[in-house]
């Protein structure tokens, strides 16, 4: 039967919206198996207002309004082993599945013509969009074909976004950077002439903390220097914690408190609780470097006390962050000259 009568425009319309809501359930349903057949942790799987998210007691269903146009896949991959492949993966099975769809409906396309017709165009169009690149140095969430490409032909560059990933979702379990696996702090900051996007820089930043969680200095110094030369990719809103955490590194390890100071002088002042916390450990780290002991050690109490009140930091940084300004304070009050890392 061709197009029945009784297929209206708004059964035409329930109908082609009923096909994009299921492609896109099932693009997503695609990435998420793929993900677990390639050995990484689903945590979160999004389509429209639909959100499914993994929890100690299972998974748990909830409709949220906001980007309710939006689906993706949060996984973690667990481990650097056949990286490329195993996302490359991962990456492809949500446009397969699309297209899976997108061939059924043109087979009921050509069987009942109508509206089929038209879901059909829709659903070739979604994929296409979803396999185009949009630029491989574009900041934010990128699509199926901005990996696609990437692996492709800036494998460094994918390699580097999935381990900045990965970092996140430590940050996000309350992993200390020094509990962080090591091979992923590696990938994150690889090496290369000079940065050239902002994920770079920040997988320089997030392989500095965990340098300098566990104690490697010199390491540590190496990643600040690249952080520092390629902070301009990065938001302004980091440029401040970056001069601040500048400030702090050259004091305490360094001993160069006239650099410290002029770099603290620059950092733009912030009023939120992490930035005032880390602004008072690198002024600790110049009083100790200037032989001011207890003005040294008072700055460090100061700190603790901000950062028990600061529950909106990670609670791994902010495990880190105690630790330095307690060593701190240890130096300051048995009269050394603290260069000493935190081990």
């Amino acid at each position: 039967m061709n197009d029945p009568q009784w297929l209206g425009v708004a059964g035409a319309a329930a109908l082609v919206i009923g096909v994009t809501i299921a492609s896109l359930v099932l693009h997503e349903v695609g990435h998420a198996l793929a993900a677990h057949a390639m050995g990484f942790r689903v945590r979160v799987v999004r389509a429209g207002p639909l959100a499914a998210t993994a929890t100690p007691s299972g998974w748990r269903l909830r409709l949220t309004w906001r980007r309710s146009r939006d689906g993706w896949v949060l996984a973690d991959p667990v481990r650097p082993e056949r990286l490329h492949a195993r996302h490359a993966v991962f990456v492809a099975a949500g446009p397969a599945a699309h297209l899976v769809v997108a061939g059924a409906v043109l087979a009921a396309a050509r069987a009942w013509g109508g509206a089929w017709v038209l879901a059909a165009i829709l659903l070739l169009l979604a994929v296409g969009f979803n396999l185009v690149p949009l630029g491989l140095r574009r900041e934010g969430r990128w699509l199926d074909g901005d990996w696609l490409l990437a692996w492709s032909l800036r494998p460094r560059l994918a390699t580097q976004r999935v381990a900045l990933g990965a970092l996140s979702l430590a940050i996000q379990r309350g992993e200390r950077p020094r509990d962080w696996d090591e091979r992923w702090a590696r990938l994150a900051s690889l090496e290369q002439r000079r940065r050239e996007c902002s994920v770079e820089v920040h997988g320089d930043l997030l392989a500095y903390l965990w340098a300098l969680d566990r104690g490697q200095v010199d390491d540590a110094g190496r990643l600040l220097g690249r952080v520092f030369a390629g902070r301009r990719l990065l938001p302004d809103e980091y440029c401040a914690g970056i001069l601040v955490g500048a400030a702090f590194f050259v004091a305490r390890h360094r001993g160069r408190r006239a650099l410290a100071t002029r770099l603290l002088a620059a950092a733009p002042p912030r009023s939120d609780s992490v930035t005032v916390a880390g602004r008072e450990l690198a002024e600790a780290a110049i009083h100790l470097a200037a032989g001011e002991r207890g003005e040294a050690a008072a700055a460090c109490d100061r700190i603790l006390s901000l950062l028990d009140g600061s529950p909106a930091t990670a609670p791994g940084l902010r495990a880190m962050d105690r630790d330095l300004a307690s060593a701190l304070r240890d130096a300051a009050l048995s009269g050394t000259q603290g260069r000493r890392a935190i081990v």
